[in-house]
């Protein structure tokens, strides 16, 4: 993923005079967004022999809002790279698990921060019309509050996005754009460093999004 993530940007970058920048050749925006995402949770507990005594096995989904800034680099008037960085985190609904006629409660949420988007946005003879293509990756930050004062590290998660969309020129330097894009997470696997360990999966990470963008085009 390193390399290709340096392949992208070099071809973003390196197309630029070093000594003259255009910036005609810039646009810079911000979006807001609204998404749903979902996955599948697993948890195994493991006994002291290292032994599964217990597996558990969920499927959920979650609705979230948030905002985007995002700079491109146009290449010609069809063809624009692109970087997009979500500056807000991202939670995901807290799991509550409470043994009957305990005090003692357990309590799991994730959080995704500083999601970076690396993409392509090339442009569809068909008035305003674009698609875009891009890779991306998020830090998964786990926030628990266990009843065994155990806790979970945090991770990362890399994938793919791909989106269509509109985009309306209004004249003034300033357009109006509204896209779809679809998700794919990479799985990510933590646990919580015990003998007697239990080991946290989330599988299958997708999303669906829609944003409403501003951009400024120089």
């Amino acid at each position: 993923m390193k390399k290709l993530v340096a392949t992208f940007l070099a071809s973003m970058f390196l197309t630029v005079n070093a000594s003259a920048v255009d910036l005609s050749q810039w646009s810079i925006g911000a979006s807001v967004a609204n998404g749903v995402f979902a996955a599948t949770g697993i948890e195994n507990e493991f006994d002291e022999t290292g032994t599964t005594s217990h597996d558990t096995k969920e499927y959920g989904a979650f609705e979230a809002d948030w905002a985007t800034l995002f700079a491109e680099y146009n290449m010609s008037d069809q063809v624009a790279f692109g970087i997009s960085y979500v500056p807000t985190t991202i939670e995901t609904p807290e799991n509550i698990n409470s043994a009957d006629n305990a005090t003692d409660t357990s309590k799991v949420k994730a959080e995704f921060e500083n999601w970076v988007t690396l993409y392509a946005k090339a442009n569809i003879p068909l008035g305003g019309l674009f698609v875009k293509l891009g890779y991306t990756r998020v830090d998964v930050n786990t926030i628990e509050t266990q009843a065994s004062g155990n806790s979970y590290p945090n991770t990362d998660s890399d994938g793919y996005t791909v989106g269509i969309g509109y985009e309306f020129d209004t004249g003034t330097g300033v357009s109006l754009r509204a896209e779809v894009n679809g998700h794919d997470f990479s799985d990510v696997e933590v646990d919580n460093g015990q003998t007697n360990k239990n080991v946290i999966k989330v599988q299958d990470m997708i999303g669906l999004s829609g944003h409403i963008s501003l951009v400024k085009n120089f």
